[in-house]
């Protein structure tokens, strides 16, 4: 099964639009780890190389959002200082334009896609992680939903071990920006609310790609559902989408 597609340019503008919706929730000093992503992009997609190359958030430079103090609950009612720190990694491959002397417009998903969210209690000792999970998508031959989460599995005992790599729960997140978005949404319920409900110049760019990706995913889950022969939910877990899936119109 060969990758999902993705559009250099779209994923450039989808983490631009983001990066200005999302300014005033980000830690000041990482800043620039959205700018970076896009900086990265664009040198790959430019220097005409055929390696796979490893695209995301170093755990060494998370991204932090600022503290929410209790607003992961309407009206601020929350009992936690937390913030969150978001790290990824992406192998991806740039498709070759048919073209040589052309830029290439689209890249692949070649391997690990794997965007990681870590919440902090502020008030704690060495950063007490009260929560961990990843959003990835899986590879051609990975087991359960190819969009999934996966909750801790980075430590050798429990809970959730690393040599228990279940459950998979469904998911309908696929890109890093769109992690990001999720988490701003569940840290500050009320104040991300309006900002995504105000329109702007960065809504006006960040709305329709994401609408179109998850109009697109929602619609293969769905299809995959309505063709099922036997358990529709092993059907959606056997499933592997089509490599244009998110390929931009």
């Amino acid at each position: 099964m060969a990758g999902l597609e993705f559009s250099f340019q779209e994923t450039i503008d989808e983490v631009q639009a983001l990066m200005e919706l999302a300014r005033k929730f980000l830690d000041q000093s990482h800043l620039h780890t959205m700018g970076d992503l896009i900086v990265d992009l664009q040198g790959y997609r430019d220097n005409r190389s055929d390696m796979v190359f490893n695209w995301g958030i170093p755990e060494s430079r998370p991204l932090k959002t600022i503290v929410s103090d209790g607003a992961y609950r309407s009206g601020g009612k929350g009992g936690h200082k937390v913030f969150a720190e978001v790290t990824s990694v992406w192998e991806i491959l740039r498709i070759r334009p048919k073209n040589q002397n052309s830029r290439a417009e689209r890249f692949s998903v070649c391997g690990k896609a794997s965007t990681r969210v870590r919440l902090i209690e502020r008030d704690m000792p060495e950063n007490h992680q009260l929560a961990m999970w990843r959003m990835e998508i899986g590879t051609g031959d990975s087991p359960g939903c190819h969009f999934h989460v996966q909750v801790l599995g980075e430590e050798l005992s429990g809970p959730f071990p690393r040599s228990l790599d279940i459950p998979r729960l469904p998911s309908i997140i696929a890109t890093p920006a769109a992690v990001i978005e999720y988490v701003l949404g569940e840290l500050f319920q009320d104040k991300w609310r309006a900002v995504v409900s105000a329109q702007s110049p960065s809504l006006n760019r960040w709305a329709p790609i994401q609408k179109r990706r998850l109009v697109s995913l929602l619609s293969w889950h769905t299809a995959v559902v309505q063709g099922s022969s036997g358990s529709p939910l092993s059907a959606l877990k056997a499933a592997k989408p089509d490599a244009g899936m998110f390929r931009d119109r």
